[in-house]
């Protein structure tokens, strides 16, 4: 039976609220500067959902505890708490130069959804998940404030915590350490959170002709978004499929990156030398290597390029092991020297011509695996699944680890006819399960 779909369920909007810090931020904090990188990434929000069970789910392991109303308050006071360390969170966004930490506070919804849990999750479709947040990806917000944050409730008990926090400010790496940060604030361990790290914009001072620059994405209406999952006996079958005439066998990230880049090529309509980039995490790329709680966009990435006539598996693996290799070594060693900024600057460049080519498909994968999502226990236990929602640009993928840690769901944006071809790609189908079933007892 398919999930509800988001123009079937009733929604009731409970409160809205503004969350601010439990202290006022000091007047030498007032100024958050966004790093070079920072003002170099568009202004989107960064999509995060996390879904709870409630105690009539069965099968499942986490305390059922406390109501709707106590956990709210719960939610609330915790990020008030939080937002003393995070404090740019609470501020308001000033152009492409800086956040005004004036502790305006975070908006704060909380919802009524009339439909199980247990029936949402069956056959969880990407749009339906746009329901759960607090504004969409590309809304017009994202150039404002830093972060929105939407709770829903549903009849059966359980809720969902749907965040979006402005790419200005918040990587990957940036939302796991406050939402860890988060939990950890609420839960009633003695746990201590990690405090952020603010440190980038001194690594990587900010560009003066880049303070009134509003980079923006242009979405898309043709666009669609599914899932697709690889089970952890499906990745060790790939990655030995994928090692031939490769000295190291690749990870489980690089074997189903280039799977999707191999069958997302073959699906174009137009048959364009296709390249793909690929983001990458550099805190612990750097020597010494950053602290993971440092905050901002410390995300690089290098590109692939493919002409078509080397679309098999190992080939492409090799391809993107080279990649990784080189931007690993000279590119960040160029970063930490005294012309890193430059370097920024000219790669970007670079990377802003093909980019505006249009005589080659451009594919865009970051992998969110390995940032411990799944630890986040407010209270009531870890999430049953943590996800993203839909966005309406093309040829964008993003890898999340399965609840298990082992396997890795992956969110595959493209045009729908595109789509279509792709989900009845063999090859992908042999390694990978379309959008299955996430709880079903």
């Amino acid at each position: 039976m398919a999930a509800p779909s988001a123009m079937a369920m009733k929604i009731e909007i409970l409160a809205e609220d503004i969350i601010k810090p439990s202290s006022p931020t000091p007047h030498h904090l007032r100024n958050f500067q966004f790093s070079l990188l920072d003002q170099l990434v568009p202004s989107i929000y960064t999509p995060l959902l996390l879904f709870y069970p409630g105690p009539t789910c069965t099968n499942l392991d986490h305390p059922p505890k406390s109501n709707p109303s106590s956990r709210s308050l719960q939610l609330k006071t915790s990020l008030s708490k939080l937002l003393v360390p995070f404090y740019p969170f609470a501020g308001r966004i000033n152009g492409n130069a800086s956040i005004e930490c004036n502790d305006d506070g975070v908006p704060f919804l909380e919802a009524r959804i009339k439909c199980s849990l247990l029936d949402l999750l069956k056959k969880p479709e990407a749009e339906t998940m746009r329901t759960f947040l607090p504004v969409q990806v590309e809304s017009k917000e994202s150039s404002t404030i830093p972060l929105l944050i939407r709770v829903s409730f549903f009849s059966c008990g359980g809720m969902a915590i749907g965040i979006c926090a402005s790419h200005k400010i918040t990587d990957a790496s940036t939302l796991s350490t406050f939402i860890n940060g988060w939990a950890s604030e609420s839960s009633v361990c003695d746990k201590t959170p990690v405090a952020p790290e603010f440190v980038i914009s001194s690594l990587f001072p900010p560009c003066d002709s880049l303070t009134t620059l509003a980079i923006e994405l242009i979405p898309e209406n043709d666009c669609v978004t599914r899932r697709f999952v690889f089970g952890a006996s499906s990745i060790a079958t790939l990655k030995n499929k994928a090692e031939k005439d490769n000295a190291v066998q690749p990870t489980r990230v690089e074997a189903v990156s280039t799977l999707l880049w191999k069958c997302a090529t073959a699906a174009a309509s137009n048959k364009r030398p296709s390249v793909m980039t690929q983001i990458v995490n550099m805190r612990k790329r750097f020597i010494p290597a950053l602290a993971e709680n440092s905050v901002g966009n410390f995300s690089g990435y290098f590109l692939v390029e493919n002409n078509g006539n080397e679309m098999e598996l190992h080939s492409l693996v090799g391809k993107l092991k080279r990649g990784m290799k080189e931007f690993c070594g000279d590119y960040v060693t160029k970063l930490q020297g005294k012309e890193g900024s430059e370097t920024i600057k000219e790669s970007f460049k670079e990377s802003g011509k093909m980019f505006m080519r249009d005589d080659i498909e451009l594919y865009n994968f970051s992998s969110w695996c390995g940032f411990r999502l799944y630890d986040a226990d407010f209270g009531w236990g870890k999430p049953a699944w943590v996800s993203i929602a839909s966005w309406p640009y093309k040829n964008v993928v993003v890898l999340m680890d399965t609840k298990e840690g082992d396997g890795i769901e992956a969110w595959v944006n493209l045009k729908e006819e595109e789509m279509l071809v792709l989900e009845r790609d063999p090859e992908l189908l042999a390694f990978a399960c379309p959008n299955p079933i996430v709880l079903s007892s």
